[in-house]
């Protein structure tokens, strides 16, 4: 990203200072042999790997999924344009892990100053400076507008400095009409700036501290009850042993999950689906449920736990509730 910044902030001098080509020239050399010796090793691992290399971009690109979705890429490409230009003030990304789901990139204040100087910034295309900055919030804003899942706040992370410059710019044009229609008062524009500095601030931390905790769609896409599960059982290896785990069963559908499957690896952890069981169940085999699910699953289980069983441990609860992250049953032995 920082290369293709550099590079844009290069070809936009050397459109509007021609005759100093040679001394830019001079450089772009310096900088080139730089940049060659810096991803010389990651160009070959390209040219070894090409399927690997590839392998994350063709799983996230935004074309690939409208071919296999039989949707045209030009259409697909102006529905995700349309969905970006709103990020920063109607609806951003709506993965908790990134942002507070659904709600705008920016907050209020920095939006409105983001709108205004947007204005300014197009009256003003020609002068190289802005040519500069819109081109570089093009840049950034790319890697989320041509991937799938987007809007995307970590693939556009780039673009928040350059949203914040033109949210600036528009403040500072704001401000100065204030201090147009109220001469008289010199301090009003450094005081309403601070206002408006403080609002965003109070606003982002009401967004972060108090809207997205409680959040279902924010916690849960930490995916807790997946990572307590793991933890409890690299614990209960821990203590006991490996084997301890040839008795333990988990949902299979839970061990699928990447989470799960990292802090579970090379474990001998059991897994069941349905009446389906990887090894045959033992007395004193314990099995561990999910918090979310796990009233609708005693019942499959009742031949192995009885009836009413009655837990041997409960996780840790969830955020904002009393329910377990997750329950474990033993079969009575």
């Amino acid at each position: 990203m920082c290369l293709a910044l550099a590079g844009a902030l290069l070809l936009v001098l050397l459109l509007h200072h021609r005759r100093a080509w040679r001394h830019w020239l001079v450089a772009t050399l310096a900088v080139g042999v730089g940049m060659a010796l810096a991803v010389g090793p990651l160009v070959g691992y390209a040219l070894r790997y090409p399927e690997s290399f590839n392998d994350r971009v063709g799983d996230v690109s935004l074309l690939a999924s409208s071919l296999e979705h039989g949707r045209a890429p030009l259409g697909v490409i102006d529905d995700s344009l349309g969905e970006h230009v709103l990020a920063f003030n109607v609806r951003g990304d709506n993965n908790g892990r990134h942002h507070a789901p659904d709600w705008p990139l920016l907050d209020a204040f920095s939006g409105l100053g983001l709108l205004v100087g947007a204005a300014l910034l197009l009256r003003a295309w020609r002068d190289w400076r802005v040519q500069f900055v819109l081109l570089a919030l093009a840049i950034c804003v790319a890697p989320s507008m041509l991937a799938v899942n987007g809007p995307h706040a970590m693939r556009s992370i780039g673009a928040a400095a350059f949203a914040c410059l033109v949210a600036a710019l528009g403040w500072s044009y704001l401000l100065g009409c204030l201090t147009t229609l109220a001469p008289h008062w010199p301090r009003l524009r450094m005081a309403a700036g601070a206002a408006v500095v403080l609002a965003a601030l109070c606003l982002n931390a009401w967004i972060y501290f108090a809207v997205m905790p409680p959040d279902r769609a924010v916690w849960q896409s930490f995916y807790p009850v997946h990572t307590r599960i793991g933890s409890y059982v690299r614990d209960l290896a821990n203590e006991q042993g490996a084997a301890a785990l040839e008795q333990v069963y988990i949902d299979q559908h839970l061990l699928e999950n990447d989470v799960l499957r990292y802090l579970t690896h090379r474990l001998p952890v059991q897994w069941y689906d349905g009446d389906t069981f990887s090894r045959p169940v033992e007395p004193g085999a314990q099995f561990v449920l999910s918090g979310y699910i796990y009233r609708a699953q005693l019942p499959e289980l009742a031949d192995y736990l009885g009836a009413q069983p009655q837990p041997v441990y409960r996780g840790p609860p969830l955020p904002g509730s009393s329910d377990p992250s997750f329950v474990v049953y033993q079969v009575p032995e």
